[in-house]
């Protein structure tokens, strides 16, 4: 298993594993108060309450000024603010990976509306 930082601003923790092969973005929450030296560290500990559940509802938007998109799904797994997981979408046979917002809504990743 190993640790990586996503971008340059320290905004998520890659944890991966080679065999099975697979990776998870830990959402780093940074407290207003600390200083940026700990900030990181405090982060990987504290643990934010999930806000979809396994089975919930969902509505999945993307979107920009003047143009938007939603569907409605199903979520596979748990998921705190910022947090990835993954959708059933109606009768597809592959779900899809969103970014949980808040209960019951989910955006895709790349697109924060």
């Amino acid at each position: 298993m190993s640790l990586s930082w996503r971008t340059e601003q320290h905004d998520a923790v890659v944890v991966s594993c080679a065999g099975p092969a697979w990776r998870i973005f830990v959402p780093v929450i940074r407290p207003a108060n600390a200083p940026a030296a700990i900030a990181p560290a405090f982060a990987l500990v504290a643990k934010v309450a999930p806000v979809i559940k396994r089975g919930d509802p969902l509505v999945i938007e993307a979107g920009t000024e003047g143009f938007s998109i939603s569907r409605e799904g199903v979520a596979m797994g748990d998921a705190a603010p910022g947090g990835r997981f993954m959708v059933k979408v109606d009768d597809t046979r592959t779900p899809v990976q969103a970014i949980a917002v808040e209960a019951g809504r989910a955006t895709l990743p790349g697109w924060s509306n």
